[in-house]
């Protein structure tokens, strides 16, 4: 630390364990000049900083081994990955500051940082394989290594630890989702075979059960349910046209209320914005988008004034 920072370790504080107390390590301090601080015992909030920041690296390491299901055998991985992270994170008790660069004086890369536990494809070099032998080998990612510009790698198989810069991460599991797509109904038929017999068909009984008919598929439309509906969601909002409100926008915006209907639809437009009532995403081939409409509501008083111009945009879920 002295040779890195410049400055000189005055005060060192620990807990009551047999590591920190030996005899040799007491006799350097003191040679050093080096305060020795000991806490309560059974008091671990007189060195809450460290004990605070030992929660939090287990409970992000945890959360790291739980979300790719690797074994408890890597804990020591997992938790050195948190604090590696955890330096190159801002801190508010460092004024949005990274630890790095705190102890550094210069803000750290983070174009290499990898997610935890995916998988890697470690490059083999040719002078270790044969022409026909993979280029690759498929391995976990587990960390980074001190003063080392590479990777740490598992591998599954031969159950080593690695280290290479040559790797191609796969870090986003591929998701495949199946769309339901509509398709013409299909008839199913279930052939029922009987096991063969040497009964004719004279010397059957006459109260057997006749033969069980074909199965075929219902061709019933399938429909979302109303209550699911966007209709169903703005009946929160009972707008009830009358003949003094405006049928469409452009009426709405050439009344001579037109300034107080635009206020009402900026309102709505930055609620559903808020409330992230929707996603853009792209039209899928073969659909056809559900149009929308703007419905406006004049509220009045008991004296017959107006009182609050509402506009709400609804979706036409019969289109």
């Amino acid at each position: 630390m002295e040779n890195q920072t410049e400055k000189k370790i005055k005060v060192l504080r620990a807990d009551n364990g047999g590591e920190f107390y030996r005899k040799e390590f007491e006799e350097f301090c003191k040679k050093c000049g080096i305060a020795r601080q000991k806490t309560t015992p059974y008091t671990p909030e007189q060195n809450r900083v460290a004990e605070r920041m030992n929660k939090t690296l287990m409970e992000r390491a945890r959360s790291m081994l739980s979300a790719i299901e690797l074994g408890q055998e890597f804990w020591v991985e997992a938790v050195e990955t948190t604090c590696y992270l955890v330096n190159r994170s801002p801190s508010s008790a460092l004024k949005d500051k990274t630890p790095q660069e705190v102890w550094t004086g210069k803000k750290p890369s983070l174009s290499h940082l990898r997610v935890f536990g995916c998988d890697a494809y470690v490059h083999v070099p040719k002078e270790k394989r044969t022409k026909l032998d993979s280029k690759s080998k498929k391995c976990i990612f587990i960390g980074y290594k001190d003063g080392l510009k590479g990777y740490k790698l598992w591998n599954p198989v031969t159950r080593k630890v690695m280290y290479s810069r040559d790797v191609v991460f796969r870090e986003v599991k591929y998701v495949i989702k199946h769309e339901v797509q509509p398709k013409e109904p299909e008839n199913i038929e279930f052939e029922l075979k009987e096991e063969e017999s040497n009964t004719t068909a004279e010397e059957e009984s006459e109260d057997e059960e006749p033969q069980t008919p074909s199965v075929r598929r219902s061709v019933r439309e399938r429909r979302q349910p109303e209550r699911y509906s966007p209709y169903a969601f703005y009946s929160n909002f009972p707008l009830s046209i009358t003949d003094d409100d405006s049928r469409t926008v452009k009426e709405a915006v050439d009344s001579e209320d037109g300034k107080l209907w635009k206020e009402a639809m900026v309102d709505e437009m930055a609620s559903l914005h808020k409330n992230e009532a929707w996603d853009l995403v792209e039209l899928t081939v073969g659909r056809k988008p559900t149009s929308s409409k703007w419905v406006f509501k004049k509220k009045t008083n008991a004296e017959g004034n107006a009182e609050k111009y509402k506009a709400r945009l609804i979706a036409k879920c019969y289109s």
